[in-house]
């Protein structure tokens, strides 16, 4: 399966990369930019997991711990009661 990325480069152009999850992925880029959660073919790209709702891609592209999402349940917050300062505005 093959997957297109679509980014935009500082000419307002867009650049077009075309990869394969299974082999063109590195899971832990070697960079310091923080909007890159994974490179493709030395081009660091990102999406934000949540909004990927198919988990064996996800996990493809993001690598086993990036890629597992912990579900939040309402049950934890039946026990604790609100503080007024939790919001502050």
């Amino acid at each position: 399966m093959l997957m297109k990325a679509v980014t935009i480069n500082f000419f307002a152009m867009r650049v077009v990369t075309v990869f394969d999850p299974d082999t063109d992925v590195v899971h832990e880029p070697k960079t310091y930019r923080p909007f890159c959660n994974f490179m493709v073919k030395d081009k660091p790209l990102f999406f934000h997991p949540q909004l990927l709702h198919d988990n064996e891609l996800r996990i493809k592209l993001l690598g086993k711990v990036k890629g597992t999402l912990i579900e939040d349940s309402a049950e934890d917050d039946v026990g604790k009661k609100k503080d007024p300062d939790d919001d502050f505005l």
